[in-house]
């Protein structure tokens, strides 16, 4: 991701969350929308499938959550799955140890509280909250819907609208408007 990209996530991140906190300041127990989208990538990105030698010490730092076990595990961005280093095996869903979120492996978006236990003891993503296609992913939850797609980002919630690309982004509230372009910005309001 270039600095732009981080750039716009953490804005996004930071008008979601503030947009998600109740009347006493305090985030509500619902995972906020901005956690859709890690904007930090802890995990090695590899174009071939074939693993490589690892060191002696391996740091655990991701669980399977169908199998409960530790795991290594590195990302095909062009397959777009997270996949085991020791099986090759593609990993649905794994936890992140260091910020205990449940991250989907295909895409690796972040998907705390949107997930289910079927009764044979599977995982699978909330149909009613969260909807994926290749390239897409679409979150509802109450009146906020998200929808992330290859580069693009667009997000409501009650007065604020934020659409974000590669290259430009929009935000509005009720008596707000921010249009940024490149390295520049405008603002009404």
């Amino acid at each position: 991701m270039n600095t732009y990209q981080h750039f716009m996530a953490l804005i996004g991140s930071v008008i979601i969350v503030a947009s998600c906190k109740d009347t006493a300041g305090e985030r509500k127990d619902v995972n906020a929308v901005a956690d859709q989208q890690s904007v930090v990538d802890t995990i090695p990105t590899r174009s071939n499938t074939s693993p490589t030698g690892m060191g002696d010490t391996i740091v655990h730092r991701y669980i399977n959550l169908n199998t409960g076990e530790p795991v290594d595990l590195y990302y095909d961005p062009k397959a777009r799955k997270t996949y085991s280093v020791n099986t090759n095996e593609p990993i649905e869903f794994y936890i992140d140890m260091n910020t205990g979120d449940t991250v989907y492996g295909q895409g690796r978006f972040i998907v705390n509280n949107f997930i289910s236990k079927s009764d044979a003891g599977t995982f699978k993503l909330n149909a009613d909250k969260i909807k994926m296609d290749k390239d897409e992913i679409k979150i509802k939850e109450g009146n906020k819907k998200l929808k992330i797609d290859n580069s693009t980002m667009k997000l409501k919630d009650g007065d604020l609208k934020m659409k974000t690309d590669t290259v430009s982004g929009k935000i509005k509230t009720g008596d707000l408007k921010k249009k940024m372009e490149g390295d520049r910005s405008k603002t009404k309001g």
